[in-house]
């Protein structure tokens, strides 16, 4: 399995079914929140991950990328921490927003 193909099947089918579940509740709040959430993620995680490939720690297969390297990192990587941001916020807003109702 390919990394974009472990991202399409276990966060973007996800995130799609939260998005149509959650659909009359996603707030252009929750959009900035996911979005700030997201770039915190990419910074704080980014030179940790370049981090422990330089050091041999971690290692991506060539033929399991795309072949786009930023750093030490494939950008399936990042991608990866947007995606995961975002459905940990979906899955979250759409149970706090349950709790709330009667």
């Amino acid at each position: 399995m390919t990394y974009e193909q472990f991202l399409a099947l276990f966060l973007l089918i996800p995130i799609a079914f939260w998005i149509w579940l959650s659909r009359n509740h996603i707030s252009r709040r929750l959009v900035a929140l996911l979005a700030a959430l997201s770039l915190l993620a990419l910074v704080y995680t980014g030179p940790w991950d370049n981090l422990i490939v330089s050091q041999g720690v971690w290692s991506y297969h060539p033929r399991q990328i795309a072949g786009v390297v930023i750093g030490r990192v494939p950008l399936e990587e990042y991608v990866f921490y947007v995606l995961q941001v975002t459905l940990t916020g979906l899955i979250a807003a759409a149970l706090l927003t349950a709790r709330r109702r009667p």
